[in-house]
């Protein structure tokens, strides 16, 4: 069972180096004055990574860089690539050329886009090879409004538990077409990328286990969120370099002790 013990494990631990690639792309962040930024896009696995009653994975994200970072959560319940493309970029465009200036940018797609087009949930499957154009054109028109230093971070749409999703209308192996796209568009693009999909399969290869990292075979769990946790500060700790990284860790105000 994934219990308490494995999620610790993974916190320590380095397997998530096999399935997560940095690729050459350009670094850094904006004004060394100016507060670091996390800006996260997504669908429900990123809005409800601010839930802090299931130690949602933004959440806890922010609480350890309370003092540093501020985290941005611009996730979108139910939207797919194409749906954000239409409605939710150039909202996001305006907020990032007038507003925030990330060092880290996630962007988190996939999970609605693999919905089968046959299922219930068919409403929100968009095609593969809209996905890539997609996520691609995302990319791009991102990019731009970014710090010449930032970092955008794809991730992949994590596992799906079959046996929890009755109504079929997704499954594991649809999603891992979606997170191989995903990688590929990375490599395409040249941005690093964080292959949930893969880690979540080959740590838990048994479902049972998997299933636990899951509220309903779809979203995080409490223990699901712990264990994105670890694998995303395993990836900026790759992603960026000491002056970076230094700017997520060091406080913006100097601790109260200073004064006495």
């Amino acid at each position: 069972m994934a219990d308490e013990a494995s999620v610790r494990e993974v916190e320590v631990d380095a397997l998530s180096r096999a399935h997560f690639t940095a690729h050459d792309a350009t670094a850094a962040s904006g004004g060394r004055s100016r507060r670091a930024v996390c800006y996260l896009i997504g669908d429900s696995i990123t809005e409800q990574a601010n839930d802090p009653m299931n130690a949602g994975w933004a959440a806890l994200l922010q609480h350890k860089y309370v003092r540093s970072v501020d985290v941005i959560n611009r996730g979108l319940s139910g939207y797919n690539t194409r749906w954000f493309v239409q409605h939710a970029l150039p909202v996001i465009e305006n907020e990032l050329q007038h507003e925030y200036k990330p060092s880290l940018l996630t962007l988190f797609f996939g999970a609605n886009d693999a919905a089968l087009a046959t299922g219930y949930a068919g409403g929100q499957h968009v095609p593969l090879g809209e996905y890539r154009a997609n996520l691609a054109h995302i990319i791009r028109s991102l990019t731009p409004h970014l710090p010449p230093r930032a970092k955008i971070l794809l991730i992949t749409p994590p596992a799906i538990i079959d046996s929890a999703r009755k109504g079929g209308e997704r499954t594991n192996e649809a999603a891992g077409e979606y997170a191989r796209a995903c990688v590929d568009i990375a490599q395409a693009e040249n941005v690093p990328v964080l292959d949930l999909y893969a880690f979540f399969n080959t740590r838990y290869p048994n479902e049972a286990a998997r299933s636990t990292l899951f509220s309903d075979g779809l979203h995080l769990s409490a223990q699901g969120n712990a264990v994105t946790l670890a694998l995303l500060e395993h990836a900026i700790n790759d992603i960026f370099d000491d002056v970076e990284l230094a700017r997520f860790k060091t406080m913006q105000l100097p601790d109260f002790g200073t004064f006495l």
